[in-house]
């Protein structure tokens, strides 16, 4: 009999439940702090407290905005140059912050992809997430097809249909709504124009 996907998904699941528990530990007691960029927490103060310092700044341009002391192209002004100072002033900050946290999934990624590997070849497949879900992986089962089945197809092969599928979306998004906007447009409610005149259409 055929397995479905719900108890595939399940097993997997339950199988991911302690490595990431493991995971979490040493990257708690360890691997968080080798991630991290030279200086990284020192940046991160700052950063935190240029954007209370801006936050601070904007909140009052907000406040004198709604008393009618600043006209809405006056306030349009302070803001965007608000907005440009503290992209300039956070430059460094943010490439750092934003190295860690790519430093962070990689290591998710890699190392969840490698542990449930050797779990599964140590175990012949025969994991604990399949064992309570009531599966069992047959045919060869060797460290080769393994790494076949749970690293290139299971990671690579997901990753890249992702990868893949959220630029289709993108693009039968833009392409054929009337609004020509990508899922991305009405999370951040930013839309993408051309210079110069604001056409109606």
């Amino acid at each position: 009999m055929r397995v479905g996907s719900l108890r595939r998904i399940g097993a997997y699941l339950l199988d991911l439940i302690p490595i990431i528990a493991i995971l979490m530990l040493l990257f708690q007691f360890l691997v968080g702090d080798i991630l991290k960029p030279d200086n990284y927490d020192n940046l991160l103060v700052e950063y935190n407290q240029i954007t209370a310092d801006y936050n601070e700044l904007a909140a009052g341009y907000n406040t004198q905005f709604d008393a009618g002391e600043l006209t809405e192209e006056e306030y349009d002004v302070l803001y965007d140059g608000l907005v440009t100072g503290h992209t300039t002033d956070t430059e460094e900050h943010a490439a750092a912050i934003m190295q860690y946290y790519q430093m962070i999934l990689g290591y998710y990624i890699i190392s969840v992809t490698l542990l449930y590997y050797v779990y599964s070849g140590i175990m012949k497949g025969h994991t604990l997430g399949r064992n309570m879900m009531k599966i069992e992986l047959t045919g060869k089962i060797n460290w080769w097809t393994l790494f076949i089945r749970e690293v290139i197809w299971k990671t690579g092969y997901y990753m890249l249909t992702l990868f893949i599928g959220g630029i289709l979306v993108d693009i039968v998004m833009i392409s054929f709504s009337s609004k020509k906007k990508a899922p991305r447009d009405y999370v951040s409610k930013i839309d993408t124009k051309f210079q110069g005149v604001d056409y109606p259409f």
